[in-house]
């Protein structure tokens, strides 16, 4: 007896193969599994330290030099802190490639720290306390300016020279901050005041210029000044939670025990006991 074998054509789909029979032949079907799904990159939050980041002014230039790349999701400033909490897709940008986009925008950025790792840099407060040496400079330029002036009773070109002179010395980092905003295809209060500036130059107010100049660049000085101070205030509040917690466990049917552990490590429902002197966690 001559056994028939059945024959068909296999069609492939993108999910299964289906049998195409030939005339006489009992339909087969062949299914393949389709591939798995990849599982989408959960979104990942990374923050920056940016020096130059104080003013809504300055998060308006970093947004726009963001705004076209791929992954990023959204981003919070802390001003106080100087700091800028980006959330993006691991799986189409990562930490390194945003620090590049922002230094390249004008905006020196690094990755920060975590909390336990900072520490405070006494220096720093130093450096932020003391006036700047450009402010000075400017300073002392104006005031020999507006010395000469009270003694001739007109501006002549010495007064002119010392304004204009004292003018650059204070705006170089104000024009410096507007041409990096103009190259953002943004307008900022640097690029008003170098405007400013450079029009009361262009009309013969040389120690209008210099006054208005010198006057911003103290300003500036000063609101550094205060952000690093509620810096240093909230640093000292930090320092003031305890670093260990005493977590009461439950031992026996009645009995309590006592654990020291890192208050990071407490989580929602957790019993500490807190004696007497002691601080909160």
């Amino acid at each position: 007896m001559r056994r028939i074998i059945p024959q068909c054509f296999i069609v492939i789909n993108s999910a299964r193969q289906t049998a195409v029979p030939k005339q006489g032949v009992i339909p087969q079907s062949i299914i393949v599994p389709s591939a798995p799904a990849a599982v989408p990159a959960m979104p990942q939050t990374t923050t920056f330290n940016i020096p130059a980041l104080d003013c809504p002014d300055e998060l308006a230039l970093i947004e726009r030099r963001l705004r076209g790349v791929p992954g990023i999701a959204r981003f919070a400033p802390d001003y106080l802190s100087r700091q800028l909490h980006v959330e993006f897709d691991p799986a189409q940008t990562d930490a390194a490639s945003i620090v590049q986009i922002v230094s390249a925008a004008g905006f020196p950025a690094q990755i920060a720290l975590p909390v336990s790792e900072m520490q405070p840099s006494a220096a720093a407060d130093e450096n932020v306390a003391r006036p700047p040496r450009s402010m000075i400079a400017a300073g002392l330029l104006l005031l020999a300016a507006a010395v000469v002036r009270l003694i001739v009773g007109a501006t002549i070109w010495p007064i002119a020279a010392l304004a204009i002179a004292a003018t650059i010395v204070a705006g170089v980092s104000v024009a410096t901050a507007a041409w990096r905003a103009i190259r953002l295809r943004g307008l900022d209060m640097n690029v008003l005041m170098t405007v400013a500036a450079a029009g009361a130059i262009g009309i013969g107010d040389y120690f209008e210029a210099a006054t208005a100049m010198f006057l911003f660049a103290v300003s500036l000085w000063l609101e550094r000044l205060s952000l690093a101070r509620a810096q240093r205030a909230i640093r000292s509040m930090l320092e003031l939670t305890p670093n260990v917690a005493h977590r009461l466990s439950q031992l026996g049917a009645s009995a309590e025990g006592e654990i020291d552990i890192n208050q990071s490590e407490l989580q929602i429902g957790d019993r500490v006991l807190v004696r007497p002197g002691e601080r909160i966690p």
